[in-house]
């Protein structure tokens, strides 16, 4: 059983850093787009329908990133719960220990610190690349 999850973890680890590479990458894209467009009359009026694919792509690729650390946090949970069953299975006479999955971790708009940590992260990082390329294209 260990040997079709590590395949399937290892996919998941490669599509969720895929998807803080295209985060930083559409980030960087729309600032080139915003900056290009921006002198033109004409193509002005596209900056609503390109910030609205922005906005819609990000709520998609936050909401894809929360689906994969809400199911790694499953998946350790029942992985404790079974190796603390198994633990106490294998000494008769002890009660085991009360789990209801209630233990939840501090959290900041429903991610967990170190999912807030890696947005703040990624964005941090867009936005110094895209100030950088707007000071060469200048």
């Amino acid at each position: 059983m260990d040997s079709i999850k590590q395949p399937l973890a290892k996919r998941q680890i490669v599509f969720e850093f895929t998807l803080y590479a295209l985060i930083i990458l559409m980030t960087a894209s729309a600032g080139f787009f915003n900056h290009v467009v921006s002198d033109d009359p004409r193509l002005s009026n596209l900056t609503v329908w390109i910030a609205i694919a922005y906005f819609a792509f990000l709520a998609w690729a936050f909401s894809r990133l929360n689906t994969v650390h809400r199911r790694r946090k499953e998946r350790k949970a029942r992985e404790l719960v079974l190796q603390t069953r198994e633990t106490v299975a294998d000494r008769p006479g002890e009660a085991a220990p009360a789990f209801d999955g209630a233990e939840q971790s501090r959290s900041v708009f429903g991610l967990t610190l170190a999912q807030a940590a890696v947005i703040l992260l990624v964005f941090t990082t867009a936005v110094l690349s895209f100030t950088w390329a707007l000071s060469i294209l200048r």
